[in-house]
């Protein structure tokens, strides 16, 4: 029997896998109630170690076809999907073990998810770092698993799928790029409604490239600047400092010389310190200041929903 890796599993694969080796072809075998697939037995585990992927927690998580396919084992979690799927919905590791892709993946997660920590996880898989031991570890770079557009492409195909409408609502506040997980909360914090306990920004630019011209060059030290936060349209960025730990001399003056660098190139830029970051009154006069650039207007529900925000930093900010 051929093993389909989904839900935690697949977060889990996903989260230390680079998406970028060579052996992580699509496949294009689809999934679905029609395919002939033989009942699962905790004998089928046995093809984790051949591929590669025996470090995954148990219960192992598996998707099956149809209720028949299920069978009692402690060793795993069998979710039926009796949707027909996209094809190309599966990353084939070996012979007899597929994973879902990563926007497989994260259909898979959204029912079960609360919606803030879906989003997050979207910036996650479509940002530049992973974290590989949850929310609570620490982050490791690694090159983006999938997009937002790619993302919003597979949930239309899988319309009807279990969790793709969460998902297309999870999109409207997700952006590639993140370099971080705070990048990821701080932005997510911004955009998400006033209702939901955010601010109501249209979404940032990550990271995107400031080219230094060559009339530049001699005053800038660097060829480019990547700003953290980009509003294109109020041309303001929000600048986050990492002062978790007690940073040297050296840090410092590099953090000063790229915010200077993006000043002298004509956006304005506010700093975000960790501190000040989780610091909920602190972080709203930076949101603010953020929404004042950009003519955001507040409507009467504001005040009422205060405690929302403090909740949603909490939640997000404050891990």
């Amino acid at each position: 029997m051929t093993l389909y890796l989904a839900d935690a599993s697949a977060v889990e694969y996903w989260r230390r896998a680079d998406p970028s080796a060579k052996n992580r072809a699509r496949a294009a075998t689809p999934f679905g109630q029609d395919r002939e697939t033989p009942p699962f037995s905790a004998s089928d585990l046995a093809a984790l170690e051949e591929a590669g992927v025996g470090w995954l927690s148990e219960p192992i998580h598996l998707l099956v076809p149809d209720a028949s396919s299920r069978r009692r084992c402690k060793r795993t979690k069998l979710h039926v999907c009796s949707h027909r799927l996209p094809e190309r919905s599966f990353v084939k590791l070996s012979r007899h073990v597929m994973v879902a892709s990563p926007e497989l993946t994260c259909l898979s997660i959204a029912p079960s998810t609360p919606f803030p920590l879906l989003v997050e996880f979207l910036y996650e898989l479509c940002g530049r770092y992973r974290l590989p031991d949850g929310r609570g570890g620490d982050a490791t770079e690694l090159p983006p698993a999938t997009t937002v557009a790619g993302i919003e492409r597979f949930a239309d195909k899988a319309r009807g799928v279990r969790g793709a409408a969460d998902v297309k609502r999870a999109l409207r506040y997700a952006c590639d790029n993140s370099l971080s997980p705070m990048e990821t909360d701080i932005a997510e914090t911004m955009v998400f409604d006033p209702r939901m306990g955010g601010f109501g920004l249209e979404k940032p630019q990550l990271n995107p490239r400031f080219e230094v011209t060559r009339k530049n060059r001699r005053a800038l030290p660097q060829s480019a600047y990547l700003p953290d936060l980009f509003w294109l349209r109020a041309n303001i960025s929000v600048e986050y400092d990492s002062d978790k730990h007690h940073r040297g001399d050296r840090k410092a003056s590099e953090d000063a010389i790229r915010r200077n660098g993006i000043e002298h190139l004509g956006t304005r830029v506010v700093t975000l310190t960790w501190g000040q970051a989780r610091n909920y009154y602190e972080f709203e006069r930076v949101a603010l200041l953020v929404a004042s650039a950009l003519g955001k207007k507040f409507g009467p529900g504001w005040d009422a929903w205060a405690n929302r925000r403090i909740e949603l930093h909490r939640l997000l900010v404050q891990r």
